[in-house]
């Protein structure tokens, strides 16, 4: 412990064993929060997709994810179980903002949404 030594290229100078754990750790949450988010948008996508008329494969095709994928998350966000949790949140304040960041995104042909 307390062992110091140049981690290279980053960062350029001494750190300690315990300062690269905390690093790793770090890092690993906003790995996991990215994951979460990923998973929470599509699951989000593929209901609004669904509900909005589009087939399973339609689906798969506008959100570039395969047949099978689609209908594992639509089965997924079927489960009253889990529509709940999506509706409830309950996510960290990270993930929160990331979903909200996901969804501000403007739309693919460039045309916004009307402002009321």
């Amino acid at each position: 412990m307390g062992h110091k030594f140049s981690a290279t290229p980053f960062p350029d100078f001494p750190v300690t064993a315990e300062q690269c754990a905390a690093a790793v750790a770090a890092a690993k949450r906003s790995a996991e929060d990215a994951e979460l988010t990923l998973q929470l948008v599509l699951a989000q996508a593929v209901r609004r997709c669904t509900l909005s008329g589009l087939s399973q494969r339609q689906t798969a095709d506008v959100l570039d994810l395969s047949k099978s994928e689609v209908n594992r998350i639509a089965r997924f966000v079927a489960a009253p179980q889990a529509g709940a949790a999506l509706r409830n949140g309950g996510f960290s304040d990270d993930v929160n903002r990331a979903v909200e960041r996901a969804w501000a995104s403007p739309p693919v042909d460039g045309e916004r949404p009307d402002a009321d």
